[in-house]
């Protein structure tokens, strides 16, 4: 692994640390402070993370010259995906354990470190790919 694709996936990881304290603390704001509901919690929560991440790994960390719209629409559907991916298996997952907030913490982080990895490739692949290597 090249020192420069090192470099890229510590910065990744911390930028996409920080977005998940955003997400984290946002969502128990929203869902045990505001009683909101969890799906209107989670996607607050998600939307204010994205931004987050969009901004920092457009410019920090692959320091993409790639157009803004063409970023923010590959950014988007990939983040559909995600999200889609997320709710659905912690949904599916945490179904036999009722409402147990350990439960649906618990399955959130293991589903949500399995789809890290596959957004970090298709972030580097394909969202965020230089202009010059199109």
């Amino acid at each position: 692994m090249k020192k420069k694709d090192v470099l890229q996936a510590v910065k990744y990881g911390l930028i996409a640390a920080s977005a998940g304290i955003i997400q984290s603390a946002s969502f128990a704001l929203f869902e045990e402070v505001l009683h909101w509901e969890y799906w209107p919690s989670y996607l607050v929560a998600l939307i204010l993370s994205v931004l987050w991440n969009f901004t920092f790994n457009r410019k920090a960390v692959f320091r993409s010259d790639a157009p803004l719209s063409i970023t923010v629409a590959r950014y988007y559907i990939l983040w559909a995906f995600q999200l889609l991916a997320s709710y659905g298996l912690v949904a599916l997952l945490t179904k036999p354990f009722g409402d147990s907030l350990t439960a649906q913490g618990v399955f959130k982080l293991i589903v949500d470190i399995f789809l890290y990895f596959i957004s970090f490739r298709v972030q580097q692949a394909w969202v965020f790919k230089p202009a010059k290597e199109k």
